[in-house]
């Protein structure tokens, strides 16, 4: 082991002795794909459909610990970690476990909340009191889990030096620790979604709707495929020797977890967002009926009949040529609308949704 002192410099290159890249390219990456998530969901809530809501409320708390979660790894990994522990001292190689512990510590809070926030979503969607109840159940054994998990961690090995993983005799079981949070992780996951399907099936709605909601919320078990990699790299972890260097797999994975996690309970968010996108999108590219002329002027594609307006290609009279539809639009004399006093004072009072027709008079002074 190194006898240097002093803090690693910052990770530039992979080398077969230095991962550290790695993790500062998967915390780059996760952590702005799980800000851009929560900043949609936030758009949602104060612009098209809200209120903003306990759940809301919840995943902000969830984003604000994981953006401190990915800071830790950060830390952590200015510290040497993801390193070869021989090219490290040994207070380089304690700060770096101080932050790896930290960092799994805050991944249960971050990821106890992101449950909470999806069980109070559902919650939402429904005025039932036997689903408002099922959501509630889930919410208390996700609690339950995440302030279990935390103590489980928080006291993996001794009470003065519960980070120090490098002797084995004072921490036992570490991965059995890991397997059992992780299997009940997944386990509350498939209570969410059997919630939701509990929800959806008594819904009047026709089976596309029902389909929709499911797929949104079905995008959280795709965890499960990160956690698995997850336990397997925990395991060569604790099996291993070099307690900076080993930690790469299993801290890239933590981080996939975490981050998908906080975008996954945003999806059922995002409908509203996509289609009010679509919306503007479509009205932005709308063609515009009428002809420009030459000084930039549109000019209505219809007559005030409503009929169309035929245009020769070439001069003559009428709108044939840009100068004339000029002429003839700078020659108009007025334009009367109905007075707002002529409408229905009944209808106006109502809180019925009215159809109201305009009508209008164009008079036009033409030189013979």
């Amino acid at each position: 082991m190194s006898s240097t002192t002093g803090s690693s410099p910052p990770p530039s290159n992979v080398t077969p002795d230095d991962h550290e890249p790695y993790l500062v390219i998967v915390c780059g990456i996760g952590l702005a794909w799980a800000i851009l998530s929560y900043v949609i969901r936030i758009y949602v809530r104060t612009s098209i459909k809200g209120p903003f809501g306990i759940d809301d409320a919840i995943i902000t708390l969830g984003t604000l610990v994981g953006a401190c979660q990915t800071a830790t790894v950060l830390v952590g990994v200015h510290n040497g970690l993801g390193e070869n522990q021989d090219l490290l001292s040994n207070s380089q190689i304690e700060r770096a476990l101080h932050a790896n512990y930290a960092a799994e510590l805050l991944y249960i809070v971050t990821i106890c909340l992101t449950k909470c926030s999806v069980a109070l979503l559902i919650a939402r969607f429904t005025k039932v009191q036997k689903h408002i109840y099922a959501c509630y159940v889930v919410l208390v054994i996700s609690l339950l889990w995440g302030t279990v998990s935390t103590f489980v961690i928080a006291f993996q090995c001794t009470m003065a030096n519960p980070w120090d993983i490098q002797n084995k005799d004072h921490c036992t079981g570490l991965f059995t620790r890991w397997l059992v949070i992780e299997v009940w992780s997944m386990i509350i996951e498939f209570m969410l979604l059997a919630v939701v399907l509990f929800l959806v099936w008594s819904l009047h709605t026709s089976w596309k709707n029902k389909i929709t909601v499911c797929a949104a919320f079905t995008a959280r078990l795709l965890i499960i495929l990160p956690t698995v990699f997850r336990l397997v790299y925990l395991h060569q972890y604790f099996e291993g020797s070099d307690v900076t260097f080993d930690a790469i797999g299993s801290v890239i994975s933590t981080l996939v977890v975490m981050h998908f996690s906080l975008m996954a309970a945003t999806i059922p968010c995002m409908r509203p967002f996509f289609t009010a996108f679509n919306s503007e999108m479509i009205k932005m590219h709308e063609p515009v009926e009428g002809w420009k002329n030459e000084e930039g002027i549109i000019l209505p594609a219809y007559d005030s009949d409503g009929s169309n307006r035929q245009l020769p290609s070439s001069g003559g009279g009428g709108y044939g040529s840009s100068r004339d539809r000029l002429a003839d639009a700078k020659n108009t004399e007025s334009l009367t609308e109905r007075p707002a006093e002529a409408r229905s004072v009944a209808s106006d009072a109502s809180g019925r949704m009215m159809i109201r027709k305009t009508l209008a008079w164009e008079v036009r002074s033409t030189t013979e």
